[in-house]
């Protein structure tokens, strides 16, 4: 427990501890009360002084409330430098507490990097998270999201081999997670090959030990043709149009399994994903867009059109972004809006889609701007297989406009990622 003096509390405080019954809960009390009240220089002279003077006060919890205040406030300031240097400080006074939140304060000095174009210093911080994978997949998976954004796929590569292992052995990561990670695993390491052989012939052996074994070596072989750019789309529009849901009721995850596991049941879905994975190789080779980003903006454009088709995005009519449900409740099925194409995206279930991304307790703006940017490529692409008429694209792309630019605000008010800051602005200024 401290004792009288506060030495690190600002100068412009008046607040002493009080002399009562639990004097360590009216300290901290005091001290957030002051925290809460002071400007970023002033954060940022309280960080130092308590450290240099009272290290022994902070531990992880107190750590974690200072640091994560004072990165938006830097980022904002773009002084991420700055708070490095903090980060160092705590690394080196109080290194228990830093080592207790330290899954956060990689990923803090991950995206100061890639705010920084420090590409160089992203590859060791990010599989010093890998390592902790296992007890820290939600971190772990929020950085990943980043890296994709940013198309740093050496980093990718690097990081799922050192995860992989330490997430098998863990008992904090559900089985369908892993799974989920095998799959992002081969289809980073599908990319890098394709880097380095651009007609690659899909190969298992090519692949790492690691993942090898848990190949489904046709669907495989399958997918690598369409990234690869070897087979072609050559669908009809009813080939990859959605057949109508049954009025019976089961969760979304139940319906997903049952099409997933036998995609000959369904064959439509597995048009849908193959279509998807050829605009991967399209958006790739068209404007050089990274496998990762591509690949992100590609699960999601093929999770919207099935949840949209199964009637779970309530259309949102004149209120962009302003409900963001925590999670997907089974509600009522809601018809798609009228007129809409099957392979198209409308903008008020697009809308809701991307709320469902950035609400509270996701925050996954890197995968709300994959998707968002990835739309006009997407309407291209299914112009360019007759899949779309120029119509239909050109009134869509009308209908994003507004969309767009409550995007462009919500990305500047929310994040402090200069490249999705920039290609917010880009995405408006190009519809």
């Amino acid at each position: 427990m401290p004792g009288a003096p506060v030495p690190f509390l600002p100068s412009a405080a008046s607040n002493e501890i009080k002399k009562e019954s639990n004097p360590e809960r009216q300290f901290w009390e005091d001290f957030w009360n002051n925290w809460r009240e002071a400007a970023y220089e002033e954060r940022v002279a309280i960080i130092e002084r308590m450290l240099r003077e009272q290290p022994d006060l902070v531990d992880g919890g107190v750590a974690f409330d200072m640091f994560v205040d004072l990165h938006g406030q830097a980022a904002r300031n773009e002084e991420w430098p700055r708070f490095n240097t903090l980060a160092d400080l705590l690394m080196q006074q109080a290194p228990a507490a830093y080592e207790e939140e330290k899954h956060y304060f990689l990923g803090w000095r991950i995206e100061n990097a890639l705010a920084m174009g420090e590409h160089a210093s992203v590859m060791p911080l990010f599989n010093e998270l890998a390592a902790q994978a296992g007890t820290q997949i939600d971190e772990f998976n929020h950085v990943v999201e980043k890296l994709a954004y940013h198309g740093d796929l050496a980093s990718l590569v690097s990081g799922y081999r050192t995860a992989l292992p330490e997430m098998e052995v863990s008992s904090g990561v559900v089985p369908w997670g892993i799974d989920e990670a095998i799959s992002a695993a081969i289809n980073y390491e599908t990319f890098l090959l394709l880097e380095q052989q651009p007609h690659l012939q899909a190969d298992a052996a090519m692949l790492p030990d690691l993942i090898r074994d848990k190949l489904n070596l046709e669907r495989f072989t399958e997918f690598a043709d369409y990234l690869s750019g070897r087979q072609l789309p050559r669908w009809t529009l009813a080939d990859c149009t959605l057949p109508p849901i049954s009025h019976e009721e089961k969760s979304w995850w139940e319906e997903e399994d049952e099409e997933e596991e036998d995609p000959t049941v369904v064959p439509q879905y597995h048009n849908l994903r193959l279509l998807t994975a050829a605009f991967i190789h399209d958006w790739h080779t068209a404007e050089r867009t990274p496998y990762p980003k591509a690949e992100m903006a590609r699960s999601h454009i093929y999770s919207y059109l099935i949840e949209r088709h199964r009637g779970d995005l309530a259309p949102v009519d004149d209120s962009p972004f302003s409900q963001r449900p925590a999670k997907r409740k089974r509600q009522k099925r809601h018809d798609m809006p009228a007129g809409s194409h099957p392979l198209c995206p409308d903008r008020q279930t697009l809308d809701r889609y991307m709320a469902l991304l950035i609400g509270f307790l996701s925050g996954r703006f890197h995968a709300a701007g994959a998707l968002v940017e990835a739309v006009p490529a997407w309407l291209r692409f299914l112009q360019k297989y007759d899949l779309l008429d120029s119509k239909q694209a050109e009134e869509t792309l009308a209908s994003m406009k507004k969309l767009a630019a409550d995007w462009m605000k919500a990305v500047k008010t929310a994040t402090n990622d200069p490249l999705l800051q920039a290609n917010a602005v880009k995405l408006y200024e190009s519809l």
